[in-house]
């Protein structure tokens, strides 16, 4: 199947990334999607998921990608070459056919009040009803809802656990 769909290729450059990275002391995480339920990719240890072990449905294409640390990953682009080759990646498989893909995700103000919640241990009740207080947009954002929603910020005012749960889910995050 994998050469049937024209995948060898796609499938020898993750595992030549993941090799590499493994070599030169890089994290790797232990695979991601679909490629988790591959026997190629874990035998290829472009996963390290043995799906069997774990009674996983087998997928006969997966889609084999990796995590590896923002901090890391200009390593590997500009790296990756072959024992004892120093071509770099882009070299290696032609600039045109290397580059780095990246998604945003954002956490939608009601979700992260809930979750921070859920990590400092409050009751569902209380965090239910302080998520209530976030107004329904789709561009809210905390700040905003505690510009534009009185109850909430008398609750952030008057209740020590709410001032604290709302501080922590407006925090930057750390990578």
């Amino acid at each position: 199947m994998i050469k049937q769909m024209k995948y060898p290729g796609y499938f020898l450059i993750v595992w030549d990334f993941i090799r590499y990275a493994r070599e030169q002391g890089i994290p790797v995480g232990p695979g991601r999607g679909s490629a988790a339920g591959s026997l190629v990719a874990y035998c290829m240890r472009i996963t390290d998921v043995d799906p069997i072990d774990f009674d996983l449905d087998l997928r006969a294409l997966p889609e084999p990608r990796a995590r590896v640390a923002a901090r890391h990953r200009h390593r590997l682009l500009r790296a990756a070459p072959r024992r004892g080759d120093r071509a770099t990646s882009r070299a290696k498989y032609g600039r045109e056919n290397v580059a780095q893909i990246i998604t945003f995700g954002t956490m939608k103000a009601k979700a992260v009040v809930r979750d921070v919640g859920r990590v400092l241990e409050m009751p569902f009740a209380d965090v239910d009803k302080v998520a209530k207080q976030i107004p329904a947009a789709l561009d809210m954002t905390l700040d905003k809802a505690l510009e534009e929603s009185e109850p909430l910020r008398q609750m952030e005012q008057n209740d020590p656990k709410v001032k604290e749960l709302l501080s922590v889910a407006q925090a930057p995050r750390r990578a």
